[in-house]
């Protein structure tokens, strides 16, 4: 097995894939890259973290349609401006659909959803039609950065452990090695659940967790 401190970019990360599997094919077909991609679509789903957090206290909203930012993985709290802030709620786009027959056309937004855009990136979608300019105050929660278009990102270097075992349990399982996957899976989910209760601990400290408030 690789020694995961020295996992320190998306290169070394597939060096070592390839170095613990052993298999010519997995360079040769391109397998550890594919199997990364598979490995991030699941850190994604799994991984919660402070690090994952943005705002953007400056969005506009003075269209129907907004384009969201191109890492959103999540809305955790949408507000706008005003005085007092206003909180909107999240609608399914089925429901906003719904709700835009029997609601005023323009006005302050208080509904909001999230569509596909005409060129696959995901818009937010506002109820009332903005009828001026307002100030958005979003909080999300971001995509970990792609290491196929970066070199590392923040979860490889806090954490090349989890990153290596993610990516080890798609090639074993590229490579129908149920039993060798299945033993990754259970280091998998050990190193996950002790970095998820970190980052739990770094969000709120350690007193109990309450009920996030709505801006303002």
């Amino acid at each position: 097995m690789a020694n995961t401190a020295i996992i320190t970019s998306y290169t070394l990360l597939k060096n070592a894939i390839e170095d613990h599997m052993n298999r010519s094919d997995i360079s040769d077909e391109g397998v550890s890259a594919m199997v990364i991609d598979l490995a991030e679509a699941r850190l994604n789903r799994e991984v919660v973290h402070p690090k994952r957090y943005k705002s953007n206290l400056t969005f506009t909203v003075d269209s129907q349609y907004e384009d969201a930012p191109t890492d959103l993985y999540t809305v955790k709290r949408f507000g706008l401006n005003t005085s007092p802030v206003q909180h909107m709620e999240y609608l399914t786009p089925e429901e906003m659909f719904e709700k835009r027959q029997s609601i005023a056309s323009s006005g302050r937004p208080i509904y909001y959803s999230i569509t596909g855009g005409t060129t696959g990136t995901q818009q937010f979608e506002f109820l009332p039609s903005p009828s001026s300019a307002y100030t958005g105050l979003l909080l999300y929660m971001a995509l970990i950065p792609d290491l196929a278009a970066n070199a590392t990102n923040w979860l490889l270097d806090d954490h090349p452990d989890l990153y290596l075992q993610a990516a080890i349990i798609e090639a074993h399982l590229w490579a129908q090695d149920m039993e060798q996957a299945t033993l990754w899976e259970g280091r998998y989910q050990r190193t996950l659940k002790s970095i998820n209760i970190a980052g739990t601990r770094e969000a709120h400290g350690s007193t109990p967790i309450a009920r996030a408030k709505s801006f303002g």
